[in-house]
């Protein structure tokens, strides 16, 4: 089997549609360096995929994907296994230093996003039969790059669900073989979802209904197994339940996840091979575009969670300032009632709530400072609340 890399294959295409000839591209190639084996190949791998391939549909490309699933059940398993004792080890580190929590989940991630590197390399080279080391030994290499485009992904999708949500699921689709093109066509950053938005192009519906199919597959999957287990753990008791959510997790560490990205990846080579003479040159200005939607996500993202912070700060303080006020009125009515029964005021808000037939207060250790009392005389006194969003409100006996 050749293999050919892309870009030597993409110049090639560029240059013959713009009308160079054979022997001007080779003329070119061979004076940046290219080795001559290596254009005569790629000319011959060009010339053999001329005729595109018929686009799989969803359900057969599901069945493509369990019987690659079950060819490599061994080197997934083992790059599922090795994620999964890695999360539960981090757990446990949180669990027993929970200083190290942030530290320790953000690795998380990082070894998810590794391990999804490591079994596209192990499905990509099945028929090279690498193992498990190899597949994340590659993977490390990759690790990064991978990361920025699944950022610039995410970022992209959520910059467009703030301009009226459609566009964001519009990019979700169209973006969604990024990781992909990166891993297996080496095109990094935005380039990589401009390649995937190529791919998708005149195939926006069928590339939406196909990741629409296998996660209605996994949702039924998913209540298929949990009904039987949720009838178990109701007629023998509570502590079923805990083996049920290990059970789950089992299956979507071993099953679903490997499983998802054999699907994609296949969905992915299918609508590859499907435009074989692709030429791929994004221009500068769709470049900056969807930099430019991919930086706007998280601004406004960051916006709309400081704007809610605040207005949940704010509608906290009013609340706070609403219960001192009605706290104020209940004390200043208490005392009254205190300087009928006594013939003057108590010398402090203690001794006025020792009374038998005083009416207690819940004390706020957060909010008792904000209340202050003082005895003027025995026929005056003094309450005043601090307040945060008005001006502190005091009363007296001639309030």
């Amino acid at each position: 089997m050749i293999m050919i890399n892309q870009q030597l294959l993409d110049y090639i295409k560029q240059q013959s549609n713009e009308g160079a000839s054979q022997e001007q591209i080779k003329n070119s190639l061979s004076a940046s360096g290219w080795q001559e084996n290596d254009i005569r190949d790629a000319f011959s791998v060009l010339a053999s995929n001329t005729t595109s391939r018929p686009y799989l549909s969803a359900s057969a490309t599901l069945r493509e994907a369990w019987s690659l699933y079950k060819q490599r059940l061994s080197i997934l398993l083992g790059i599922a296994a090795i994620s999964a004792a890695f999360i539960m080890l981090t757990a446990v580190v949180s669990f027993y230093a929970s200083i190290l929590t942030s530290i320790m989940w953000l690795l998380v991630i990082m070894a998810s996003i590794w391990s999804q590197i490591a079994i596209i390399y192990a499905i990509q080279d099945n028929q090279k039969g690498i193992g498990v080391f190899e597949a994340y030994r590659r993977g490390w290499h990759k690790l990064f790059n991978y990361w920025w485009v699944v950022f610039l992904v995410g970022a992209v999708t959520t910059g467009g669900l703030f301009l009226f949500i459609i566009p964001g699921i519009v990019f979700m689709v169209w973006f969604c073989l990024a990781g992909l093109v990166l891993i297996t066509e080496d095109t990094r950053g935005i380039n990589a979802l401009l390649k995937s938005r190529e791919y998708v192009r005149g195939k926006w519906g069928s590339m939406f209904w196909r990741l629409i199919f296998i996660n209605l597959y996994f949702l039924i999957m998913v209540i298929a197994i949990i009904i039987p287990f949720s009838i178990i753990a109701a007629l023998i008791g509570g502590a079923f339940i805990g083996a049920v959510n290990i059970i789950m997790q089992l299956i979507v560490y071993f099953v679903i996840a490997p499983l998802a990205i054999t699907y994609l990846f296949l969905v992915y080579k299918n609508f590859r091979d499907a435009k074989p003479n692709l030429v791929f040159s994004p221009t500068k200005k769709q470049k900056n575009t969807f930099f430019f939607i991919a930086m706007l996500g998280p601004i406004i993202a960051i916006a709309i969670i400081a704007y809610v912070t605040i207005r949940v700060g704010t509608y906290r303080a009013r609340s706070r300032d609403t219960s001192l006020i009605r706290g104020a009125s209940i004390i200043r009515h208490q005392l009254m009632l205190y300087r009928l029964s006594h013939g003057q005021y108590p010398l402090s808000l203690e001794a006025l709530f020792s009374e038998p037939n005083a009416i207690t207060i819940p004390s706020n250790p957060e909010m008792s400072h904000l209340v202050q009392y003082q005895r003027i005389s025995a026929t005056d006194y003094e309450l005043c609340v601090q307040l945060e969003t008005q001006e502190d409100k005091c009363i007296s006996s001639g309030f």
